[in-house]
């Protein structure tokens, strides 16, 4: 009667780790994923932005037309677009360039940038 007694209170033992090790396990997982989409959110906001910035000094894509049409397609956006900020505000100092805007929604964020542009004939 007593071994019988030790094995079921080792098979109760047994499944209760199994059991918390599994939600361990789930938890585990969840955490590694949400770091995994703050990691993408993080990389496509950096790639977006310092592309953006770069193509508008001659440095990036032949023009920011290439850099809507490859950032849509490499981060999978939603919406990705630019424009000249004096269509919706004031520039402070026009003289050191024309003021550029980038807006982008996707699955890996949003974001913003502006950068200033001396020629934008290349643009």
């Amino acid at each position: 009667m007593t071994r019988l007694a030790d094995i079921v209170i080792i098979s109760a033992l047994v499944s209760l780790l199994f059991v918390s090790g599994a939600s361990g396990f789930h938890s585990v997982k969840e955490l590694s994923l949400a770091g995994e989409n703050k990691k993408n959110e993080y990389l496509s906001t950096r790639f977006i932005s310092e592309s953006f910035r770069k193509t508008c000094k001659g440095n990036g894509f032949k023009d920011l037309n290439q850099w809507q049409k490859t950032c849509r397609s490499l981060w999978n956006l939603d919406y990705i677009g630019w424009c000249s900020a004096e269509d919706f505000m004031v520039d402070p100092s026009p003289e050191s360039g024309e003021l550029l805007y980038g807006k982008w929604i996707g699955s890996c964020g949003e974001g913003e940038v502006y950068e200033r542009c001396a020629s934008v004939g290349k643009l």
